[in-house]
C-alpha cells in the first residue's frame, strides 16, 4: 500500500512518462492521448493485457509503471509497455527508460532485446539493440526520466501545498 507522499510521487513519475510519450498532446488541454500511463504495485500479465484492452478501447497504448511500495522516490521498478494490434496484444516487459547521445527518449526492453519509440500516433517496437551505448544510453534515460519527475513533483507540491522538501531520491 502507498503512502500519501508515496501517491504524489508515483502521480510524478506517471506525468513524467506521459510527457516523454507524448508530448504534444501532454501540453494541450482536452486531447486524447495516444498513450495512456498507468502506474501502481506489480501485476500479473493477464491484468496488463485487460489494461491494455481498456486503453485500446480508446485508440491508445498502454505504459505501466511498477512501483515498490515504500520506495516511490526511487522511480519505477520496472517498465511495462502494452498494445494491441489487429486484435492482437503485444506486451513487453522490464523496460527502461533510455535515450540516444541526442537526448531523444525511448524505452529500452528486457536488457537491449528491442526498443520503443514514441511517435503523434503512439509507441513503435523494433527489435534489436541500439547503434550506442545501451548502459550510457539507460544512465541518461533515467536522468531525463527522474529529473521530469523531479519538476513535476515540486509543481504538484507548490499547487497543492504539500511539503516542498519531499523529493525524488537521487
Amino acid at each position: 500500500m502507498f503512502t500519501e507522499d508515496g501517491k504524489q510521487q508515483i502521480k510524478a513519475y506517471a506525468a513524467a512518462m506521459q510527457f516523454i510519450a507524448d508530448p504534444h498532446r501532454a501540453l494541450l488541454a482536452n486531447s486524447q492521448p495516444c498513450v495512456e500511463v498507468v502506474a501502481g504495485e506489480a501485476i500479473p500479465l493477464l491484468q496488463l493485457a485487460d489494461l491494455a484492452a481498456w486503453a485500446n478501447a480508446s485508440d491508445a497504448d498502454l505504459i505501466y509503471l511498477e512501483f515498490e511500495p515504500g520506495f516511490e522516490a526511487e522511480g519505477p521498478r520496472s517498465i511495462h509497455v502494452a498494445s494491441v494490434q489487429k486484435g492482437v496484444t503485444h506486451i513487453k516487459t522490464n523496460c527502461a527508460p533510455w535515450a540516444n547521445p541526442s537526448g531523444e527518449m525511448f524505452l529500452i526492453c528486457q536488457h537491449g532485446k528491442g526498443v520503443v519509440s514514441f511517435h503523434p500516433d503512439g509507441m513503435d517496437y523494433r527489435p534489436g539493440q541500439p547503434k550506442t551505448s545501451i548502459a550510457k544510453g539507460e544512465a541518461r534515460g533515467r536522468a531525463k526520466f527522474k529529473a521530469r519527475a523531479q519538476s513535476i513533483l515540486a509543481a504538484i507540491a507548490e499547487s497543492e501545498g504539500l511539503d516542498p522538501n519531499s523529493r525524488i531520491a537521487a
